[in-house]
C-alpha cells in the first residue's frame, strides 16, 4: 500500500514522510558515489601523429621542401614507433622514434625533390606504425606559385 503525501493528516506525519525520502536519497546518493568511485577506470588508448600548422610550404625552395611533424604518446605505456615518408607512392626513407607515455616528440625536417620524372602536384605522407594501429599525415607540393 502506497502512501500519499496529502493523505497524511498531521504536519509530524508529513515532515516524517520527508525525512525518510531525503534519508532513502542521501543513502541512494552515497552508494552510488562509492560504486562509482571503485569501478576500474576505462583509458583510452591512443597516439597522435600531426603536421606543425605553419611548418611546411606547397612550393619547393630550391627544390627543397621542408616541414616540421609531432608524435603525442597517449598509449598507456612508452612506445617506439616506426615512421616512413613517401613521395608519391615512393618510400623516401624510414626512421623509428622512441616517445615516454604522455611525452611530445617533434621533428624539423626537408626533403629534396629533384628529377624529370617528379610529376606536380606530389603528395608529401609521413605514415607512422606502432604495434597494429597506423596513421598519416600529408600535404601536396606544387610545382611553382
Amino acid at each position: 500500500m502506497a502512501v500519499k503525501f496529502f493523505d497524511l493528516k498531521t504536519k509530524e506525519e508529513q515532515n516524517a514522510f520527508i525525512e525518510r525520502i531525503i534519508f532513502y536519497c542521501l543513502v541512494f546518493g552515497i552508494l552510488l558515489s562509492l560504486l562509482l568511485a571503485f569501478l576500474p577506470k576505462q583509458t583510452t588508448n591512443y597516439s597522435l601523429l600531426y603536421l606543425k600548422p605553419n611548418s611546411y610550404s606547397n612550393y619547393l625552395e630550391n627544390n627543397v621542401v621542408y616541414f616540421s611533424f609531432g608524435i603525442k604518446n597517449n598509449e598507456s605505456a612508452d612506445t617506439n614507433y616506426a615512421v616512413k615518408y613517401f613521395l608519391g607512392e615512393v618510400q623516401y626513407r624510414e626512421k623509428n622514434f622512441f616517445v615516454k607515455k604522455g611525452e611530445i616528440f617533434e621533428k624539423d625536417d626537408a626533403f629534396s625533390v629533384s628529377g624529370e620524372q617528379i610529376k606536380f602536384p606530389l603528395q608529401l605522407k609521413i605514415a607512422m606504425s606502432s604495434g597494429e594501429t597506423n596513421y598519416q599525415v600529408y600535404f601536396w607540393i606544387k610545382e611553382r606559385k
